[in-house]
Formats: C-alpha cells, structure tokens, sequence
C-alpha cells in the first residue's frame, strides 16, 4: 500500500511539473513577444543607433526585459496547478499579470526618461542629453521650438555665450556641480543654416587615422563606403553622453551627420 501511494505521489508531481511547466512555456513566449515589440519602440524611436550606448538606454531595456521574461513566466510556473479551480487560476494569474505590466510600465518610463532628446555642440564636441538631465521647469526658457522634448530621436542645436562675467560665472559654478550648459534648456540655441559652429571645429578624419590607428580605418572606411565618399573628404567631431565619452560623429564638408564609430575622438594634437 505505501509502495502504491508513493507511487500515486510520484505520478502527481510529475503531472504538477509538467503542467507547471507548459503554463511557463506559454507565459514565457507571450513575455517575449510584449517584450520584442517593445524593443522596436525603444531602440528605433526612443534610442536610435549609436544613442543607446551613449546614455544607457541599452542597458537599462537589457535589465527591465530580462526581469521580465523571467519573474512573470516563473511565479505563473509555480502557482499554475490543474487541481486548482478555474476561478483560483485566474485569480493567481491576474495577480501575475498585474505585476509584471506594472513592472513592464516602470521599466518603460525609466528608459523613456534615458532617452537622449537633443544633441548639443557645446565648444569642441557633440553631447547627447537625455530627458532625465533636463529640468522640466527650466523647459519654458528654451527657445519655442524645443519647449517639447522629443520622443523620436533626438534634435541637433548649439548653446549661446554667456551674457555677462557674472552668467558666465554662474555657468562655471553650475558646471562644477555636474549641471553643464548643454543640460540648461535657456542656453540651447538654433544652429546656423550652412552649420558653420560645426565646420569650424571638425577636425580631418586623416589625423584621426594616424592618432588612432587600431582599428579605427576599417571603421571609418565602411562609412565612408555606405556614402560614397573617400576617407580624406570627411571629418569628425567627437560625441559624448552620460555613460560614453569614446564616439565620433562622422561629417562630410558641410557637417551634414554620415555616420556614428566607437573611436576616442579627443585628440592631443592641437587643431591647425
């Protein structure tokens, strides 16, 4: 008799196991899939390519989608039996459900927030700014068209000079305690028409070339391929945001945007 009903105990286990198993199975394909159209939105409209590295937005996604497809399909695993009523079933897994969207929802804001919205040239280079580094209060001193952050890549403008010795010395006490000038919406500007900031400072792609040699030719040359244009016709600027300093912004004559390269762009060699 106890040979029977250990045997009866295996049995509905291996039938909890695998029933548990299959409700995972589903729950998991399901969370991949909210997941997957989710990663669209967030790395071909919130953080386009080369932004995500630039202010973490990677990361972040990486981090909120890995909980994700995980914590939900699990707990669903383990509370999911074919004993328990169909009422209790979908009790538990509402309860499932409601944690992991709201989860999803936090997770998403907080990597709407990382987004970049707009890309300043500030003196020598380009920096991306992302939503969170912005004070919403400080939005209506921003010039009309840049009142709104943008939620689909982010906008090339320039940064005023100070006003006066005592602006300027507000901004270098703002800048010591991490709040740069390309962060203060009252200090963002239009760019010139013929970009002429930009031209200005962009520097030869053929000193890069011999600065950084390692690797950064066969970089370089594939993007100047893809525009059909050669090497020794295109410029750079380097690009910084909050979790990378090492990217270039590659340029043609007229500092139109060709191409993004994982290169350190701040070089030693003084600019002729």
């Amino acid at each position: 008799m106890n040979a029977i009903n250990s045997d009866v105990a295996v049995i509905k286990v291996k039938i909890r196991l695998k029933s548990g198993l299959k409700a995972l199975s589903l729950h998991f394909l399901a969370s991949v899939a909210v997941v997957g159209c989710a990663s669209v939105v967030v790395f071909f409209v919130w953080h386009p390519y080369p932004y995500w590295n630039l202010t973490g937005g990677a990361y972040l996604f990486f981090v909120l989608a890995s909980v994700d497809v995980v914590c939900g399909p699990v707990l669903t695993g383990i509370l999911y039996s074919p004993k328990k009523s169909k009422k209790k079933l979908v009790l538990d897994l509402s309860v499932v459900a409601t944690i992991q969207v709201a989860a999803l929802c936090y997770g998403l804001y907080t990597v709407a927030q990382a987004r970049p919205v707009v890309i300043v040239f500030e003196v020598d280079r380009l920096v991306a700014i992302a939503a969170a580094d912005i004070d919403p209060s400080e939005l209506s001193k921003a010039p009309p068209k840049f009142q709104r952050l943008s939620w689909t890549g982010p906008r090339l403008l320039g940064i005023r000079e100070p006003r006066d010795s005592n602006e300027m010395l507000r901004a270098l006490e703002a800048s010591l305690k991490g709040v740069e000038p390309s962060s203060r919406p009252d200090w963002w500007r239009e760019l010139s028409p013929d970009r002429s900031e930009l031209r200005s400072r962009m520097r030869s792609i053929s000193l890069l070339l011999r600065e950084r040699p390692d690797g950064a030719r066969k970089l370089l040359q594939e993007i100047a391929d893809a525009n059909q244009a050669s090497l020794k016709d295109l410029y750079f600027l380097p690009l910084t945001g909050k979790k990378s300093r090492d990217w270039i912004v590659v340029l043609n004559q007229r500092a139109e945007f060709l191409g993004f390269a994982p290169i350190d762009g701040f070089l030693m060699v003084p600019k002729k």
